[in-house]
């Protein structure tokens, strides 16, 4: 039975009202601040040092290199046969990559970002996630610019638009319902 406060989600998740998600933030931090040490021993030991992860250059045309535009021409040659659902979606996904500060902070709001004395096993995770979902952006970007198969200048003013609108996480002021249910 649903309270007078409470919805459905699409996900057909019952979700409090905005009012009780206000309420209870406090809470919900209290127990993420609770699982400090678990995420500490549990959660950052799957975090690599960045020397031994893949970098996007690593799967591009080196521009240092001797061979270069042979490789861009083959780069070029491989994706013209692409469709152009695959190529709105690489699009579509750079885009979102693209906001990922926003998401960052988003993230700091509900998970903290700092005690006064360290960072939260919560905040390095948060940083450890965006800095790995950038590299995909970066990868994404810089093979749609030497594929030639898109209006580079019009993806970018779109990641432009996109970035400088902000968003307003109206249905993500719960804890759980930003990091479980979303």
């Amino acid at each position: 039975m649903l309270h007078n406060r409470e919805k459905v989600s699409s996900a057909g998740i019952i979700m409090p009202s905005q009012e009780s998600y206000v309420a209870g933030a406090g809470y919900q931090r209290d127990v993420l601040w609770e699982l400090e040490r678990w995420g500490e021993s549990e959660i950052l030991p799957f975090l690599k040092p960045v020397e031994k992860m893949w970098q996007p250059q690593d799967l591009l045309p080196d521009p240092t290199a001797e061979g270069f535009f042979e490789e861009v021409r083959e780069l070029r040659m491989r994706s013209r046969d692409l469709p152009d659902e695959y190529i709105v979606c690489l699009v579509g996904n750079t885009i979102t990559e693209e906001a990922l500060p926003t998401y960052q902070s988003s993230m700091y709001r509900f998970l903290g970002t700092c005690s006064d004395d360290k960072m939260s096993a919560w905040a390095r995770w948060a940083r450890s996630w965006t800095a790995e979902e950038n590299r995909h952006g970066d990868l994404l970007h810089k093979y749609l610019y030497l594929s030639g198969k898109v209006d580079m200048q019009m993806v970018e003013k779109t990641i432009h638009y996109l970035i400088q609108s902000g968003m307003v996480w109206t249905s993500c002021v719960c804890v759980y319902v930003c990091n479980v249910c979303m």
